[in-house]
């Protein structure tokens, strides 16, 4: 193979980043949506039928996930996972601190993923927060007069679209060793958090409470007896939250507090409103005063930022982001906010990005000024912009966000004690000094978010999937901090020719598929002929027929079939959603699949509840939905040991009607059986039926981590001993490693040796016995080897399928061959091999044999 895979998808990041800059003023059209999208998507799916959600549906599945996770006693379900990767392409982080006696002590906050720590400046991170149950952090902060104490806010606090929510305020006394919950539960997403240096006693916490809904549970609350208990002293509306809060760095009895109008739920989304106007106190909280002179409270507004010198407490500056999502205005008082001057507005920017927040600035809203110097001011946008001389003139502090030497998206800066600065991105940390010209990147923490994995059986030693905001990658453990990117935007499915090595799928957002003949080194459409007006899922399925790959098959609202190696695609279905005037993101295709028995036998599932087959290739449809609950269908997976067997899953809570959502199927979807069983109430997202074990192995992918079943789903374990509870969309089988592999949305790609589960499996399926035989029967002569190599295999059951592949010392696949038969001995030229050692793997049912020689 001249051209492997492995060289030609880092070739295929220059082709990444060219797209990428062409792509700017695309990527920046209606961004409002685009954030919202991901995350409404995640919320859709476990919407019930009538669009709601239910708060304590979710948190109690995810408790339950979490107490099975200790309580675990099947056999082989204990071991580890392993994190494959990748740590170099990030994901995002909402807040940072760090030690002020020890500024290579840092903590990083996810939005999705917990709390990280280092001890070293950055060279290595471990989590401090995986044993709670929610790890979507807000803010971080420090005792001000006891750094070892953490203060961790939790819930997203940039809502984007439905966020992940927290419950609560915690507190660790040893570094983040040990937590305690301090309440605020009800509160869901806490926006900061203060301590008084004077009275540490005395704690406040702003608060935006649950999106979904009205709710008197925003605002500002005090607690002045270290967290046992706590008042709401600021009450703004049912839909104003309180966004940022400043607290006089002299007088702990003055604080600034500004208020955000945040609804979002299935039929409603406010982003801006009266609400968005500063308050002060002057009396530690007790009462509020609306600040005026000069500040634009007479019109909407969306979110505010606030930020306080550290030189002079009378001097605050308020970022304003307008109803279009870009910057307003920037005020400043120097008389603790009697008055207020705009130093810079949208009709006179003085050199500031109009595009500085991209036209999503509620996703952001975050300034800084320079703790020694009130003339340095910085904007956090999708880029980092910056003032010397006080809003005179701006100009970039960084490079722009599609070299991606710094992320795009800043959520938060803070000055170190040496004068450096850390900035933290939707793709991780980044240190620089003072002069902002040199940035690096100081992590490499494994918490991308994955919707999608893949297997390439071409190069199945890596390990490939689509990321949220951060494109397809690849890679694998051993350069865990070395994935390249492959190709950009949100990444979903990528998809594998199992014949054509350099032939491979990418897909973006709304099922923007694309496809490659030469190993990523040049990008072509992938989906001619899919109308551009169809309704499409965010994560739009699509897939390659286990029986040609130059056929594919997708949806939208209705099946497309798509031929050719560059393929060109023909409806082949009507509607098969409800096909309402209701939003489109409800009435989509989610699902497809394909029996590998029976070519043209076709399972659909829609967003709106419905299913569907055809047994002949799409020309006609019948649905199988009778029986089957009213909600998303997130799988569909025909047998690939039985012709009539099917498996479906679904998504969806209703607070105190756990209705099951993995159904079993003997006839084709006639009827229909619940194989939930034991299972906790969690959405679940992905099914995998483990090939050759005549539908005894099965394993889910759920927002509480990945469950599995040896006996026909009769019983359910959550698998593995160091999972957090987090959210993983997809599985994939890797045959050649004997692995499952999980893409987690917290933690990147993780997985999971399948070899540990075989000693809880019937001897009817496959035994301690068969294994030990394979691995005795493989035979490599001679072990150096010149013109020949001959494999012998035997097999003491009869017609037993096997496969042999043959990997490279760098990892690449340089021979494949599947047969059956009673005996296998065959001779295999190597003669015009290059000199090395060469690793021979042989694969019968769940029997992984291996060995060597080397081409002299």
């Amino acid at each position: 193979m001249k051209n492997t895979f492995l060289i030609l998808i880092f070739f295929s990041f220059l082709v990444f980043s060219c797209n990428e800059k062409t792509k700017q003023e695309v990527i920046k059209k209606d961004r409002l949506e685009q954030k919202h999208e991901p995350s409404d998507e995640f919320f859709m799916q476990r919407a019930d039928a009538d669009g709601s959600f239910s708060i304590k549906a979710y948190t109690a599945g995810l408790k339950a996930a979490q107490q099975n996770a200790s309580s675990r006693t099947v056999t082989g379900f204990d071991e580890e996972w392993i994190t494959q990767g990748p740590g170099n392409i990030g994901a995002r982080i909402n807040t940072v601190v760090a030690n002020p006696d020890d500024e290579n002590i840092i903590y990083a906050g996810f939005s999705e993923g917990g709390v990280f720590k280092t001890i070293d400046g950055g060279e290595n991170w471990f989590p401090i927060f995986d044993d709670q149950v929610l790890l979507s952090i807000g803010d971080i902060v420090l005792d001000p007069n006891d750094p070892e104490t953490v203060y961790v806010g939790t819930g997203d606090v940039n809502i984007s679209g439905y966020p992940f929510i927290g419950d609560g305020l915690y507190r660790s006394t040893d570094g983040g060793e040990t937590w305690t919950n301090l309440g605020l539960e009800e509160q869901r997403i806490i926006s900061k958090i203060i301590i008084d240096p004077n009275n540490t006693d005395r704690i406040f916490a702003a608060c935006m409470g649950l999106p979904f809904e009205r709710n008197n549970q925003r605002g500002l609350y005090r607690s002045v007896d270290h967290g046992n208990n706590w008042e709401q002293v600021l009450f703004l509306s049912d839909s104003t939250g309180v966004i940022d809060l400043v607290m006089s760095p002299e007088d702990p009895q003055v604080l600034f507090a500004a208020g955000w109008d945040r609804i979002r739920n299935n039929t409603e989304s406010i982003v801006h409103g009266q609400g968005a106007k500063i308050y002060k106190s002057i009396d530690g909280g007790d009462n509020w005063t609306l600040l005026e002179g000069g500040l634009p409270n007479d019109v909407d507004h969306s979110r505010i930022g606030l930020t306080i010198s550290g030189t002079n407490p009378d001097v605050v500056f308020a970022e304003y982001t307008n109803t279009s999502y870009q910057i307003g205005a920037i005020y400043k008082t120097v008389d603790g906010g009697v008055s207020w001057d705009s130093i810079t507005t949208e009709q006179n920017l003085n050199g500031l990005s109009g595009n500085v927040l991209g036209g999503f600035g509620w996703y952001f809203g975050q300034i800084r000024v320079n703790p020694n110097n009130d003339e340095d001011i910085f904007i956090l946008g999708v880029d980092l912009w910056r003032t010397l001389d006080g809003g005179q003139s701006w100009n970039q502090a960084g490079p722009p966000w599609w070299e991606y030497a710094v992320h795009a998206d800043k959520h938060d800066l803070v000055f170190l004690p040496s004068g450096d600065i850390l900035l933290a991105t939707d793709g991780g940390l980044y240190r620089s000094d003072l002069t902002t010209d040199l940035w690096e990147d100081i992590e490499n923490i494994p918490a991308t978010q994955f919707y999608r994995v893949a297997y390439n059986p071409h190069a199945p030693e890596f390990y490939y999937g689509g990321a949220q905001d951060n494109g397809s990658t690849g890679g694998n453990a051993d350069a865990i901090n070395d994935w390249p990117r492959i190709y950009g935007g949100d990444g979903f499915q990528m998809a594998f020719d199992p014949v054509n090595p350099d032939r491979f799928f990418v897909e973006t957002q709304r099922g923007n598929i694309n496809v490659t003949t030469n190993g990523g080194n040049f990008y072509e459409s992938g989906d001619e002929g899919i109308a551009s007006g169809d309704r499409r899922n965010w994560d739009m399925p699509y897939i390659l027929s286990p029986h040609n790959p130059d056929v594919l098959y997708t949806g939208t609202y209705r099946v497309y079939q798509g031929f050719g190696e560059i393929p060109f695609w023909d409806p082949i279905s009507d509607d098969l959603t409800d096909g309402t005037d209701i939003p489109h993101r409800y009435h989509n295709i989610t699902t497809i699949d394909e029996s590998s028995l029976i070519e043209g036998l076709l399972y659909v599932g829609t967003g709106d509840g419905n299913l569907w087959r055809s047994e002949d290739g799409g020309d006609n449809w019948i649905s199988i939905s009778a029986g089957l609950p009213d909600q998303y269908v997130t799988d569909v997976v025909p047998s690939s040991e039985y012709e009539d067997v099917v498996f479906v899953t679904y998504s969806g809570y209703r607070d105190n009607d756990f209705l099951p959502r993995i159904f079993r199927s003997d006839d084709k979807g006639e009827n229909w059986i619940d194989i939930s069983n034991n299972l906790p109430d969690l959405a679940i997202n992905e099914l995998i039926v483990l090939p050759e074990s005549e539908d005894s192995i099965l394993f889910v992918a759920t927002d509480g981590g990945v469950y599995a079943s040896v006996d026909e789903a009769e019983t359910w374990e959550r698998l593995g001993n160091n999972m957090p509870t987090i959210t993983v969309y997809d599985l994939v089988v890797n045959e050649f490693k004997n692995e499952l592999v999980a893409g987690t949305f917290a933690r990147s790609i993780m997985t999971y040796p399948i070899d540990s589960l075989f000693e809880t499996v019937d001897s009817n399926i496959v035994s301690q016995q068969e294994v030990f035989d394979l691995k005795n029967t493989l035979k490599i002569n001679p072990s150096l080897a010149n013109d020949y190599v001959k494999i012998e295999l035997g097999n003491t059951e009869p017609g037993r399928d096997f496969e042999v592949v043959i990997i490279n010392s760098g990892g690449q696949l340089v021979y494949r061959q599947k047969d059956s038969g009673d005996f296998r001995a065959f001779n295999i030229d190597v003669s015009d091999w290059p000199a090395g050692t060469y690793f021979v793997k042989t694969k019968m049912r769940h029997g992984v044999m291996q060995g060597k020689f080397v081409k002299i």
